[in-house]
């Protein structure tokens, strides 16, 4: 029962618009999973994959450091980067990296949450706004940043992730969870009349590298 509830949670909040996006822009020729699995939930995003990761007891085809890929300049057509650069502890060096074994004119997608809980403790380091993306990737050329959120959504989902948070009492995160969910069609509602991004709960990135 507990994990049909996070599955639903996810689908109806963190991850609904990120899936869209992605399965609206399958990216081409062979990818570069940075942090994935392989068979993972991001496996329909591309046709042929490298799986990297630093972990070596999950499913990857290769384990190496993202600050330092073990492939050589060009041997890529896309990348995916989903949620990661926030766990880096040089995220500008990853960044760089990434274009290195990107080709010329090769896309990036890229995902990193910005409001939003701390997770994956205690590897969780920063959180980027849309300009410090902007200046993260400054020698990219970005094609747009988009809010996984409207600002209202993202006030009920941080409220939802409480109901995640162990160090509270059971009942406690029940009814987090409970009034989170209820909330969850109103603050959708609310969003289309109140328009603001003055917060999201992360942002997608889209970016090439130059030719």
């Amino acid at each position: 029962m507990k994990t049909r509830i996070i599955r639903f949670n996810k689908a109806v909040t963190t991850r609904r618009r990120i899936d869209q996006y992605l399965s609206a822009n399958r990216l081409a020729g062979l990818t570069l999973d940075v942090g994935g699995r392989r068979g993972g939930h991001y496996r329909e995003c591309y046709s042929e994959a490298v799986v990297v990761d630093i972990d070596r007891t999950v499913p990857i085809d290769v384990q190496a450091d993202a600050h330092m890929l073990p492939f050589r300049a060009d041997a890529f057509d896309s990348i995916l980067c989903m949620e990661v650069i926030e766990h880096m502890d040089r995220p500008g060096q990853g960044v760089d990296e990434m274009r290195r074994v990107l080709r010329c004119g090769g896309r990036l997608l890229l995902t990193t949450r910005f409001l939003f809980p701390i997770h994956d403790a205690p590897g969780d380091f920063f959180r980027f706004t849309r300009f410090g993306l902007g200046r993260l990737l400054r020698k990219w050329r970005v094609e747009e940043i988009l809010e996984t959120d409207t600002s209202i959504e993202t006030l009920d989902i941080v409220l939802n992730r409480f109901a995640f948070d162990k160090g509270l009492h059971a009942c406690f995160r029940s009814a987090i969870l409970g009034l989170s969910l209820l909330m969850l069609p109103i603050a959708r509602v609310l969003s289309r009349v109140v328009r603001t991004n003055a917060v999201a709960t992360g942002y997608i990135v889209s970016a090439r590298k130059p030719e």
